[in-house]
């Protein structure tokens, strides 16, 4: 781990740590250090760090993955990701910034779990994530074939008509590493991003509503009534709900009596907590012929599940008129 200010404790101005020290190729920023500890890089707050801790005369290319995860609360105030002043006013500093330094940017955000929306307004959050670049693209996966899809979804610099494809394959880049790869296809992809994204929903049939359970479920039981609401959100109607609890296994539960009874959805086993724990030494203690697509250098990240055991109790039989299991 680097640090350009190493006085910047004494002084109380925040520092930047990153790792990678090697400007040919890639920095990492790790955190930003100030007076209360170690903290998440800010977009909001921390770009002027950018300027002072590292060479960006050097740096080509931004790359913020996912960039809604640097948009953390500072001094008591969070950027609202859905609020449309909020992400603009960051966009625009980041804007800014990028044309002062002549560095390119490359924002990655997540798709919501709308259906049957236009491909463009599947972008989570706020509008303005779209509207303020210059250009915007969509990687999904090709329906029925193991390719994935670069679609333009829009681009004031250039025209707009023609995608790409490519394939993730694992290959030995040398010294018995082994990390993925893209490889691109020769032939251009002319399917609109609003068709990839309707084929994909058909193929993937109801395992959209799997995924979601299983997401909103990662930190234990939750209420129905919150589930459905959730779920309807996302576009899953209260069968697909049910069919994805049924195929989880996971058990609803009757918490109170009478009017104030409510019913719980349990996941199987309780919660399962995810802990990350990087391990820069990992490179050299790491088989050769370990083929784990994320082992692709100096850092190797591991996850360790811990399983809680929120609840063993058995599916509830009692009934009340407000408590029924509906969905």
């Amino acid at each position: 781990m680097l640090s350009a200010e190493d006085d910047a404790a004494d002084t109380g101005v925040p520092r930047l740590i990153a790792a990678g020290a090697d400007r040919t190729r890639v920095n990492l920023v790790m955190a930003v250090e100030d007076r209360c500890g170690e903290r998440r890089f800010n977009l909001a707050h921390d770009l002027d760090r950018l300027e002072k801790d590292l060479d960006l005369r050097c740096v080509n290319l931004l790359v913020i993955d996912p960039t809604s995860a640097y948009l953390n609360v500072k001094n008591g105030k969070a950027v609202d990701r859905n609020n449309a002043g909020d992400v603009r006013t960051v966009l625009d500093r980041l804007g800014t910034f990028a044309a002062r330094h002549d560095i390119g940017v490359l924002a990655i955000s997540h798709l919501n779990k709308s259906s049957g929306a236009r491909a463009i307004t599947r972008i989570m959050g706020s509008q303005e994530w779209a509207a303020a670049p210059r250009a915007v693209f969509l990687v999904t996966e090709e329906a029925r074939t193991e390719r994935r899809l670069f679609l333009p979804l829009k681009n004031n610099l250039a025209p707009d008509r023609i995608g790409y494809a490519f394939e993730i394959e694992n290959k030995l880049v040398g010294d018995g590493i082994r990390s993925s790869a893209v490889v691109w296809s020769n032939d251009p992809v002319t399917i609109s991003a609003d068709e990839a994204l309707a084929a994909t929903a058909k193929k993937k049939g109801s395992s959209g509503a799997v995924e979601f359970l299983e997401e909103v479920l990662a930190e234990g039981p939750m209420d129905q009534s919150e589930v459905v609401r959730l779920g309807k959100e996302a576009g899953f109607t209260e069968k697909n709900l049910r069919s994805a609890r049924e195929n989880l296994g996971v058990k609803p539960r009757k918490e109170g009596f009478g009017a104030n009874g409510k019913w719980v959805w349990v996941p199987p086993g309780g919660a399962t907590v995810l802990k990350l724990v990087v391990n820069n030494k990992a490179k050299a203690e790491t088989d050769p012929g370990n083929k784990d697509d994320h082992e692709t250098g100096e850092n190797v990240v591991t996850t360790a599940v811990e399983m809680i055991d929120q609840s063993a109790d058995p599916e509830s039989g009692s009934g009340g008129t407000n408590g029924d299991d509906v969905a």
